[in-house]
């Protein structure tokens, strides 16, 4: 990490308290970096949550599908956003396989209900704060503003059904939500990048906590490299995103799939 150049960013991370949220967090805030964590229902009785407290981190409970509300957070709250340069997307939420009633459900007896639930959350979410963000950048000329957005491999193929055994379908809502990431991101590229603001998005794949002998089983068959991917190993490419070493980087993704969407 030492090679990248970490200087000077104050980073707003939505999603902080989830499972990649979290870790990324505890490096940054290692390595000084200014950080303003944003979550939605947070346990203020985590170890996570203690221990940022702890370390003096801004912290707020916001929910980024609320429009009004997090408009209100950007102008109240100007004390601690300001000189804020960069913001990392992590906030998102899926359909655990474990939700077994939903994988046995066909494409086109899907509730539309569950689709608007979870567009809402991944993608009109992510816009709110997109908006909000480039919104501060413009109005303050913060000329190194950096947005780094999260897809997903589903955003680059369809999921290969055979990981499901072939009888169950990853479910289409997840897929959809996260499908529009990559032309959001270039959108704001093009847009913004005469302000001096890039975005750039992330696509992993595989990240997995304690992963269960079948899934390290499936992984080993349909991967390239034949695992889940390792938390570690995607907060290393956020950071090389959220570094001066990828400032000629706009409008662009960033792979980290273990060769998933290479076949």
């Amino acid at each position: 990490m030492s090679i990248f150049n970490l200087r000077n960013k104050k980073i707003i991370i939505t999603g902080a308290f989830g499972l990649i949220g979290s870790e990324l967090s505890k490096v940054l805030v290692r390595n000084k970096n200014k950080l303003i964590l944003l979550d939605f229902n947070i346990n203020k009785n985590s170890k996570n949550y203690i221990f940022f407290k702890k370390k003096g981190v801004s912290i707020f409970d916001i929910d980024l599908k609320d429009k009004r509300n997090l408009e209100q957070f950007f102008k109240q709250k100007n004390n601690y956003l300001r000189k804020t340069n960069t913001l990392v997307n992590l906030a998102s939420i899926d359909r655990k396989i474990r939700d077994e009633n939903l994988f046995n459900v066909s494409f086109h007896d899907y509730s539309n209900k569950l689709i608007k639930e979870m567009v809402e959350n991944n993608l009109i979410g992510n816009v709110n704060i997109c908006q909000e963000i480039c919104k501060y950048f413009v109005k303050n000329k913060i000329k190194n503003g950096n947005i780094i957005n999260v897809a997903s491999t589903y955003s680059l193929v369809a999921p290969n059904q055979n990981f499901y055994n072939g009888k169950k379908n990853k479910p289409i809502d997840y897929v959809v939500s996260k499908g529009s990431i990559p032309i959001l991101t270039k959108y704001i590229a093009t847009t913004y990048g005469k302000f001096g603001i890039r975005c750039n998005y992330l696509v992993p794949h595989g990240v997995i906590n304690k992963p269960s002998k079948n899934i390290l089983k499936k992984f080993k068959k349909f991967s390239p490299i034949g695992r889940p991917c390792s938390i570690n190993e995607i907060i290393d490419p956020i950071i090389f995103l959220i570094s001066d070493s990828s400032k000629y980087m706009t409008g662009s993704s960033l792979v980290v799939d273990g060769g998933w969407t290479a076949w």
